[in-house]
């Protein structure tokens, strides 16, 4: 699953990402699958998610996470040894 990350954490929204093997039989309206929802899918917060994610894309945000990712990593390697970490 996933979920803040798509708008940031500036609206509420929740997804799951799943191969089409395991999406198939919730889609092929072969089976009930008797589920309530909490979250409907709310146009405001999957318009915020789509911006959301034209900001990652337009300023690179991504590019810069793999770019910091190695000195995150090894300053949180410190860490390892820490007895209340």
């Amino acid at each position: 699953t996933c979920a803040k990350g798509l708008t940031s954490g500036y609206s509420p929204i929740g997804a799951m990402i799943a191969s089409d093997r395991l999406f198939e039989p919730f889609n092929d309206g072969s089976t009930v699958f008797g589920h309530g929802y909490t979250f409907g899918g709310h146009t405001v917060s999957a318009a915020v998610a789509l911006a959301n994610l034209d900001i990652f894309e337009r300023e690179g945000i991504n590019d810069h996470v793999k770019q910091n990712a190695p000195a995150f990593r090894s300053t949180l390697e410190k860490l390892y040894d820490v007895p209340i970490v």
